[in-house]
């Protein structure tokens, strides 16, 4: 009987087998002879060291963390493993009956179907309403903040593990009815929080107003929406890493995997700040190894970085790429968290990755975009007509994406203001930026001085999301 531990499976493959280490002399159940099977997409080499890092990305990036920790030393006593032994693999486990991002699962190894520990119960589904949704938000909050009550009386709890800082919940949105996912149940919709108004007022507006643009100027982006669920403020995001089965019309799951993952980095280097690999180039190689059609898919990278640099989006960073895993190969997930920094005081306009050395993102130039082509492997032409392409497009796709949010938008009336404060001020900025673009197209290498549109404060706008 093997130790307490989790399975790595790759595919259905076995990758490899992580002991949840037992306290010395303790023994285990029968029942658990294997803690669990985690099966996941994974392009990093197949090294112990590189799997802890991979799981290292799933985890919570906020204090939310910190519940999840208690809550593995809990089952683990109980269990007799080590409590204080809480790597990435122990915090999973004690949190098995959570949610994951993409495809990865956890699963237990009864042969009844029954729950097993440290399983809290059966996948289910609970129907809830507007006030109910506030208060997971309110719960979610409450465990970044580590103040007050973790738990609210009313209202279901559900565990998810979602990259980013900001407070989320996973809810399933069928035939119209929300619906709480339990128990590691499937998802299809991310809720994030939006509860700083203070620092980015209107974000939950401008980023599906920006989220909807990308879309109609021919950008995979994912169905954003601003909604308010009790009195809480939030952005509602369709996921990308669901489908429905073509014959039974269930909800499955997508291989998905971060940048960061893809390329073996921790969470903490996902910001240039910290790190300076991988850069886009990195990413361009890495698809052209594994991606079905790799110039189909570096294309669609360069145009996405074009249209976050006009916007000014700065918080493209290495855990806001994904990667979905087809049976074809890699492709670019549809894109994910887009706004626009533009106005706001207190941040710097420093992109989180850098385009070919140049983190300033009004000093972003044709230039840089015809090297970081060349570094991608695209031709001259197919460059300039992607970056065209997207410069030509947005402006009237942001004015188009404001219209739509009009009569379907669930915003506050004083958050609505203040979005559209600063969706005028990205308009306006966004055209200044294609101005200079087109004008200096042959001239691409511009002097300093075309850092005097760029905000003069100098906080990181990468620290909110």
């Amino acid at each position: 009987m093997s130790k307490l531990g989790i399975d790595i499976l790759l595919h259905e493959q076995r990758l490899a087998h992580l002991p949840l280490a037992p306290s010395p002399g303790a023994t285990c159940a029968t029942h658990l002879e294997r803690a669990g099977t985690l099966s996941c997409a994974w392009s990093g080499p197949p090294t112990r060291e590189a799997l802890l890092t991979w799981l290292s990305n799933i985890l919570p990036e906020n204090g939310r963390e910190a519940a999840w920790r208690e809550r593995s030393q809990r089952r683990l006593e109980n269990h007799g493993g080590d409590p204080f032994l809480l790597g990435p693999a122990h915090l999973i486990w004690g949190n098995s009956d959570a949610e994951y991002p993409g495809a990865l699962s956890f699963a237990s190894c009864g042969q009844d179907g029954a729950p097993l520990p440290p399983f809290a119960g059966p996948p289910e589904l609970l129907a809830v309403d507007d006030e109910q949704i506030g208060n997971m938000l309110l719960q979610a909050i409450m465990e970044v903040r580590r103040s007050g009550p973790r738990r609210l009386a009313t209202g279901p709890v559900n565990a998810v593990s979602l990259s980013g800082v900001r407070p989320k919940i996973g809810l399933a949105l069928i035939k119209g009815q929300w619906l709480a996912p339990m128990g590691g149940h499937t998802s299809t919709h991310i809720v994030k929080v939006e509860d700083d108004q203070n620092v980015l007022p209107g974000e939950a507006l401008l980023e599906s107003v920006c989220q909807r643009a990308l879309s109609y100027a021919g950008l995979p982006a994912a169905d954003t929406r601003a909604r308010i669920f009790g009195n809480v403020q939030a952005v509602v995001s369709k996921r990308s890493d669901r489908a429905a089965d073509p014959k039974t019309g269930r909800i499955v799951r997508l291989h998905q995997e971060e940048w960061a993952q893809a390329a073996c980095v921790r969470p903490s280097d996902k910001y240039d700040t910290l790190a300076e690999r991988p850069h886009w180039g990195d990413l361009a190689e890495l698809l052209h190894t594994r991606a079905s059609d790799p110039t189909r898919e570096t294309t669609a990278l360069l145009r996405l970085l074009v249209a976050a640099v006009l916007l000014g989006h700065c918080d493209l960073h290495r855990k806001n790429i994904g990667l979905l895993h087809t049976d074809e190969g890699i492709v670019l997930a549809p894109a994910y968290d887009v706004s626009s920094i533009a106005g706001v005081k207190g941040f710097s306009g420093r992109l989180a990755v850098g385009v070919m050395g140049q983190n300033d993102h009004v000093r972003v130039h044709w230039g840089h975009w015809r090297r970081l082509a060349a570094q991608c492997g695209l031709p001259l032409e197919q460059a300039d007509a992607a970056v065209l392409s997207v410069a030509k497009a947005l402006p009237d796709a942001l004015s188009e994406a404001w219209r739509a949010s009009s009569s379907e938008d669930e915003a506050r009336a004083d958050v609505r203001q203040a979005g559209e404060r600063r969706l005028n001020e990205t308009s306006r900025r966004l055209k200044a930026r294609i101005h200079t673009l087109l004008a200096h197209k042959d001239a691409p290498e511009l002097r300093d001085r075309s850092a005097a549109n760029s905000p003069s404060t100098a906080v990181d706008c990468d620290k909110k999301r």
